[in-house]
């Protein structure tokens, strides 16, 4: 399965007026290749959480087009592209999207609940994350009782634990220590070796091991790409 963007737009109306517009995303066209390692780093505001929002089907673009696997996204059946989001894709947002009265373990397992495999499979998987990641004393934890570093740790976990073909990370390593980012980075190589695809946005550079595609985002608009081995 391949990603491409063409021609992609969207525009949000500002706060501050009744008439005024402002282009998160201007005219961007983008490929994702399968097993690709894609990173998307620009300054706050640059339209980087907005693209990959709209490259991982949350968002839809005002104008242009999304294709999956040569496929429209606009032609898509509605139900079809939601199995295709819920069961290949994962998705780690900038901001936490958790359930308050639910636990650690539950907010990791929730969405998975009516997915293909066994609970106790991706449960399994789970607690080995949480254990890397320093989290398994927190697995009984409330939302609120966590701190912001934790919180980025647990969404990754809920995002990557049923091993999706690919993963949108927005910021997924802002408010962590130097040792959790690396652990973060490190889990993200083994899951690309494995053969899922990886796109982040960052409104920093990130070191990725192997060969990425990156691309610098600034005003909504794709500024600078190269394609290198680091």
């Amino acid at each position: 399965m391949s990603i491409k963007a063409i021609n992609i737009s969207k525009v949000y109306p500002l706060k501050t007026s009744i008439t005024g517009m402002i282009k998160a995303v201007d005219n961007v066209s983008i490929d994702i290749y399968d097993g690709s390692k894609t990173v998307i780093f620009g300054p706050t505001g640059g339209g980087k959480t907005t693209l990959i929002s709209i490259l991982a089907g949350i968002l839809k673009p005002d104008r242009g087009e999304i294709i999956y696997n040569g496929k429209l996204s606009s032609k898509l059946n509605q139900s079809k592209k939601a199995e295709t989001i819920i069961r290949k894709f994962g998705y780690i947002p900038q901001r936490p999207i958790l359930i308050k009265d639910l636990n650690v373990i539950e907010n990791i397992l929730l969405p998975h609940i009516f997915f293909r495999k066994k609970i106790g499979e991706l449960k399994n998987r789970a607690l080995k994350l949480l254990e890397r990641l320093d989290l398994i004393d927190k697995i009984n934890s409330l939302p609120y009782q966590l701190s912001g570093g934790e919180i980025k740790k647990l969404l990754f976990i809920r995002a990557i634990v049923k091993e999706p073909t690919y993963i949108f990370a927005d910021e997924p390593i802002s408010e962590l220590d130097e040792d959790s980012t690396t652990k973060i980075l490190e889990i993200m190589d083994e899951e690309n070796k494995n053969g899922t695809t990886i796109i982040i946005s960052s409104h920093r550079f990130i070191k990725f091991k192997g060969n990425v595609d990156v691309y610098k985002m600034s005003g909504g608009r794709i500024v600078e790409y190269k394609s290198e081995k680091l």
